[in-house]
């Protein structure tokens, strides 16, 4: 478990600092308010990290999760100098360097890919989920299912199938270089246990998802039912999600508004995908 070196701060604390870090006399004090101000987001960055890391099923030991946190906190240092507190739209420095913290977690977690790859993997991702939530089973790599996430995700089948063999190959590179060496060749158990494993993550998950679209009421329900097409198996367009819903008379939700729902939804999907109190939900 990681000690933590920072403490929160006030918006007026964090203002002062700032203050600091474009008026200091000397550079070393000018440095310190940035550390100050990063390590303010130590905690929240560690666990976060630990939350991205079982929403993408990715196991590292507490050495490497330590390691992305420092990287976090190098990015916050970076961004302090040019973030405005004062700034109309009010966003911390933590929403300030999102952009920037997504992408140093997936180059420390993806090594031995480019930036457009990881780029590529994470769409590849996303359209999996959706392809599950959809078909309510999880996502097997078959021509017809390769068409069918390159309809959702925008990317050809052809880079499809070129990234996710990178990812696979990059995978069992990982694993060879940190098995025993006199355990390598002694893998027939090892597959066995892993593929019964499988099968009993993609029971749980099937059920899981049923227990989590069940549990959408409401304004959330109607957002899904003009989101996803369960009967055709299909994503509905946004221009469609707005006709759909004229036909329920609600005429005050354009497709921004519209876009801006989904995207609520599904962070409330994943987050929920992660809350045990759905795991035995009947």
């Amino acid at each position: 478990m990681r000690k933590f070196v920072g403490e929160p701060l006030t918006r007026n604390q964090v203002k002062e600092l700032f203050f600091v870090i474009h008026n200091g006399i000397t550079e070393e004090e000018r440095n310190n308010a940035k550390w100050i101000i990063a390590y303010s987001y130590e905690k929240p960055l560690y666990y976060e990290c630990i939350d991205v890391l079982k929403l993408f099923r990715k196991k590292i030991d507490e050495y490497e999760l330590n390691g992305i946190v420092d990287e976090w906190l190098n990015v916050l240092f970076e961004k302090a100098e040019t973030y405005d507190p004062n700034h109309s739209s009010g966003a911390t420095l933590y929403t300030y360097a999102r952009k920037e913290l997504k992408k140093t977690f997936f180059k420390k977690t993806n090594p031995g890919m480019t930036e457009t790859q990881i780029r590529n993997y994470n769409k590849i991702h996303t359209a999996k989920k959706h392809y599950e939530l959809i078909h309510k089973r999880q996502w097997i790599q078959t021509e017809d299912s390769l068409i069918e996430l390159s309809n959702i995700c925008g990317l050809s089948v052809k880079v499809i199938t070129k990234t996710i063999e990178l990812k696979h190959q990059l995978n069992k590179r990982i694993v060879s270089l940190e098995a025993p060496e006199n355990k390598r060749s002694s893998t027939s158990l090892g597959d066995h246990i892993e593929d019964k494993r499988q099968v009993l993550e993609i029971q749980f998950e099937n059920q899981l998802y049923r227990n989590v679209l069940n549990s959408l009421k409401g304004m959330d329900k109607i957002i899904f039912d003009t989101w996803v097409d369960m009967e055709n198996n299909r994503l509905i367009s946004e221009r469609e999600g707005v006709r759909l819903l004229e036909e329920m008379n609600i005429t005050n939700i354009g497709r921004g508004t519209l876009n801006k729902y989904r995207k609520e939804l599904q962070t409330e999907l994943w987050s929920r995908m992660n809350d045990k109190q759905y795991y035995f939900t009947a």
